[in-house]
């Protein structure tokens, strides 16, 4: 017996697994989900309750009694609300609905669950049993969980408005800026020189960029260095980075001026992000891995201005509520997109989608400039 089984026999640990399969089945990340060296780590921590019947219905609760105060995190630093200590907490729990119902409905705690937004089962008995839904929990594995609550006296995060926006046109861009950077796009030929990006989302290589201002005077060099995996950060452990503009923002200065001008918060990285035609896809995905990212003063917020699209860019986002939706992003338009959400591209026409990506850090004007949309 392996030490990771805890002394539990392994068909017993895979028979619990396999229970589980209609949860894991919609499941993204291979960490969320419910396998045998988690379930031997329940079990010998006593954190999966079992319940069975003579008539061998059966149910399985993940849950657990916070020694202590807990932040329950949306993403990032965004608190949904705090665990108090003595409160429980439910995860995704499987098994005969009425047994679920019964134990769930006889706990005495003050009670939390979190439930994969795609796994029905646990959000019907949310339902039934009247929990209220107090947020969403996203993970970089793009995976959406509802939180809820039921109890009294249990404290839950007050949110601005800007927490639950995800993507939103927020100005038009100049004609006159709009034809320069399209001509210069053009005469640069840049179509040809863009760095296919490193995200592992990009499976078919359809996603690329150049850098205006970056952290290398290359403009082929679009990383960010601090979102990079260990071992990239050890090969380049001698190289300096420092955010700077690269050669192509000379070029075009004449009109990104303008529109840099008009956003009333300080640059980071400044990007052209090419999606090429014909079926190019950016997988579903979340920007977690740059923990930069928010909305709160130094954070680093995302916009995007459309330099060439088409009629058949699809543009897939996430929501607060963990709906999806779809954005139709024209030529010249100023849009923010909360990054730390779902989010996907497809491109079904027949021409290459350029967005001007602009970072920029966060502070009460650009915030007052996006929540004013609403």
């Amino acid at each position: 017996m392996k030490d990771w089984q805890k002394g539990y026999e392994l068909d017993y640990l895979k028979g619990i697994e396999a229970k589980f399969n209609d949860y894991n089945s919609v499941v993204l990340s291979p960490f969320a989900q419910m396998k045998k060296n988690k379930v031997a780590q329940l079990l010998h921590e006593n954190k999966l309750d079992e319940w069975s019947l003579p008539n061998k219905t059966e149910a399985w609760i993940p849950t657990n009694i916070a020694q202590h105060a807990v932040h329950i995190k949306a993403y990032g630093s965004v608190d949904v609300g705090i665990r108090q200590k003595g409160e429980r907490m439910i995860d995704n729990p499987i098994g005969d609905k009425d047994i679920l119902l019964d134990i769930i409905g006889k706990y005495k705690e003050n009670l939390w669950m979190i439930i994969n937004t795609e796994y029905n089962l646990g959000n019907e008995i949310a339902d039934e049993l009247k929990f209220e839904k107090v947020g969403i929990k996203v993970n970089s594995f793009s995976d959406i969980s509802n939180v809820y609550k039921k109890g009294t006296n249990m404290l839950v995060a007050e949110l601005p408005k800007i927490e639950k926006m995800n993507v939103h046109k927020i100005g038009n861009i100049s004609p006159d800026d709009m034809t320069g950077m399209r001509a210069m796009l053009s005469e640069l030929h840049l179509i040809k020189l863009f760095a296919n990006h490193y995200s592992n989302y990009n499976k078919n290589k359809a996603w690329s960029a150049v850098s205006l201002r970056g952290y290398s005077p290359a403009f082929t060099f679009i990383e960010k260095p601090s979102e990079m995996s260990d071992k990239w950060q050890k090969e380049n452990s001698d190289v300096e980075f420092k955010l700077q503009d690269t050669s192509l923002m000379k070029k075009f200065e004449p009109y990104i001026g303008h529109i840099l001008k008009m956003i009333p918060a300080k640059k980071e990285r400044v990007r052209l992000m090419k999606l090429e035609a014909n079926g190019g896809v950016l997988e579903r995905h979340t920007d977690q891995t740059d923990k930069y990212l928010g909305t709160q003063d130094g954070d680093i917020i995302r916009l995007h201005i459309p330099l060439f699209t088409n009629d058949d860019v699809l543009f897939h986002s996430w929501d607060w509520e963990g709906d999806e939706i779809m954005a139709k992003m024209e030529e010249g338009e100023l849009w923010y997109l909360d990054i730390r959400k779902p989010h996907m591209a497809v491109n079904k026409g027949n021409t290459p989608r350029v967005h001007l990506v602009i970072d920029v850090v966060a502070n009460n004007n650009i915030r007052g400039m996006i929540e004013n949309v609403i």
